[in-house]
């Protein structure tokens, strides 16, 4: 069974792939790509143009194929993947949308994921509390980030992915919110 998991920043998706790799859950956990670029590039998340969306959406079709070629009938969890992607491109670079949506209606994964939507029930007071990147500036992640999550569900919705999607509250504590993702990736699992 494949997975993506979305969320805002600071839901701790990152964390939870990570660790659902090293319990052996998953066979495969697939990082944020635009996060990845971020860090090598160090490219302000807010100023990324039309030709970044590209490139990350260029990569994530790829790593469908690569999915599916190496891992399919084993258990996977992608980082943010189209929907997470789409988000951002709603909120910075509404022009490059389509492509985005373009990209996921040809992905080999399309008709066979299923998704995990970490959601914050007061986003702007966890993102302010909780996040390490812009900890010098937690006033831009909360403005940047808060309104991700609405536009998360925008573009659930938009990819016909909502009916798919479990909601999981990241209210929690780290532990309590891996245990929920956990839970949901065993049960698909028959375990």
């Amino acid at each position: 069974m494949h997975f993506f998991v979305c969320g805002t920043h600071t839901c701790g998706k990152t964390s939870i792939i990570k660790r659902l790799v090293a319990e052996g859950v998953i066979k495969f956990g697939g990082d944020e790509i635009g996060k990845r670029l971020y860090y090598q590039r160090t490219v302000q998340t807010d100023k990324c143009d039309s030709d970044f969306e590209a490139e990350v959406t260029q990569m994530e079709s790829l790593r469908d194929h690569e999915v599916i070629t190496h891992y399919s009938g084993k258990p996977v969890v992608l980082e943010t993947w189209h929907p997470g992607n789409l988000a951002y491109a709603m909120k910075r670079t509404p022009a490059a949308a389509s492509s985005i949506i373009k990209a996921y209606e040809s992905s080999p994964l399309r008709d066979s994921i299923r998704g995990i939507w970490l959601h914050l029930s007061t986003p702007e007071k966890t993102i302010a509390e909780r996040t390490q990147t812009f900890k010098d500036d937690p006033d831009f992640a909360v403005s940047f980030y808060s309104p991700m999550q609405g536009l998360i569900g925008d573009a659930l919705h938009a990819m016909g992915l909502i009916d798919r999607t479990i909601k999981i509250s990241a209210d929690g504590t780290q532990e309590e919110v891996y245990q929920a993702v956990k839970q949901v990736v065993l049960q698909a699992q028959g375990a």
